[in-house]
């Protein structure tokens, strides 16, 4: 349940910062841990396979950051 709780928790981040991610990375699939950044890639077979490389597999979310 407590990863369930870090997914939320990781979601919930991404809603509230949205406007400065997008600022910052513009249209790409990002990648959220503990509340924080991990990385932004150009798709999401990119982002899967290179964090992945580092963080154990559903320990992470990975959200697509698009225009409103």
């Amino acid at each position: 349940m407590s990863n369930n709780n870090n997914k939320y928790k990781d979601f919930m981040y991404f809603v509230k910062n949205y406007d400065s991610i997008y600022n910052k990375y513009g249209h790409k699939f990002i990648v959220i841990k503990n509340e924080a950044v991990l990385g932004a890639y150009s798709s999401i077979m990119e982002a899967l396979l290179e964090t992945n490389k580092t963080n154990e597999y559903r320990s992470y979310i990975i959200q697509e950051c698009y225009p409103k």
